[in-house]
């Protein structure tokens, strides 16, 4: 009967350490690791001719990468991908970590970003190619009452005292400034994406790949210029932002919105 109770106490003991919550060691790191990620806080706005110009221009693009690649024009592969949505990201913060995203909110809550979804700007018929990759389509934004880039200060000064409150308390940064500062402010909307490396890899003469790269690009951003200054009318097109939010890069989807 004894030997049956130890028994009956060391089962009980394995039982604890390996099925119930509360485990240390690994188990515990485990549960508290959190990924970090980048947080784009963005203008939002919906203007009619933009979208007729991304839908027009989605085709298009795509004949001319095939035109260059020496491809038929049936060929089905989508080269160019259209944004969904019209965006003019203000500030990126990298390197965040998941379970802070509360006190981001708390901050663009107390600059009172909301008031600023009514900013008006301009949409230039200037296309050009941004990215790392220097593959995405944009057209510059007329920062014509300079209001985007007073925004954009003044989340940057909030984002950089929050980090200062943050090192203090924690004694390490709560997001990568460098790298999110590595670009300076240039208002501009994204149009689309070409794919560069599907490009690449459809090259017959991967000696020729610069050189094919850049035609391509040449002719995409004449394309576009032209197109633009047809849906404009060969000025700038006046739009307002609808409303502004918080978007989680990774997830792809928006943390928060204010309209």
């Amino acid at each position: 009967m004894y030997r049956r109770e130890i028994m009956y106490q060391i089962v009980a003991l394995l039982f604890s350490l390996f099925f119930l919550p509360g485990c240390s060691g690994d188990c515990l790191n485990n549960q508290q690791k959190v990924e970090n990620t980048t947080y784009l806080v963005q203008a939002i706005s919906e203007v009619p001719a933009i979208t007729d110009a991304i839908k027009e221009l989605t085709p298009l693009i795509s004949n001319v990468i095939k035109q260059e690649l020496q491809l038929d024009e049936a060929y089905d592969f989508a080269f160019f991908i259209p944004k969904k949505l019209q965006r003019v990201s203000l500030y990126y913060l990298n390197d965040v970590n998941q379970k802070n995203i509360t006190m981001i909110i708390d901050e663009l809550d107390n600059l009172g970003i909301a008031k600023n979804a009514s900013l008006e700007a301009g949409a230039s018929t200037t296309p050009r190619f941004f990215g790392d990759q220097q593959d995405e389509l944009v057209i510059m934004i007329d920062d014509i009452s300079g209001n985007l880039a007073v925004l954009n200060q003044e989340i940057k000064q909030s984002m950089h005292t929050l980090n200062e409150v943050y090192y203090t308390q924690h004694d390490q940064d709560f997001y990568n400034i460098s790298q999110s500062e590595r670009f300076p402010f240039v208002p501009h909307m994204g149009l689309g994406r070409i794919r560069s490396q599907s490009i690449k890899n459809h090259m017959k003469d991967s000696s020729q790949a610069e050189d094919i790269f850049e035609r391509i690009k040449t002719r995409i951003i004449q394309l576009t210029r032209e197109k633009l200054e047809i849906l404009f009318g060969r000025e700038t097109l006046s739009i307002s932002f609808e409303k502004m939010g918080l978007l989680d890069l990774k997830k792809r989807s928006y943390i928060k919105e204010w309209q």
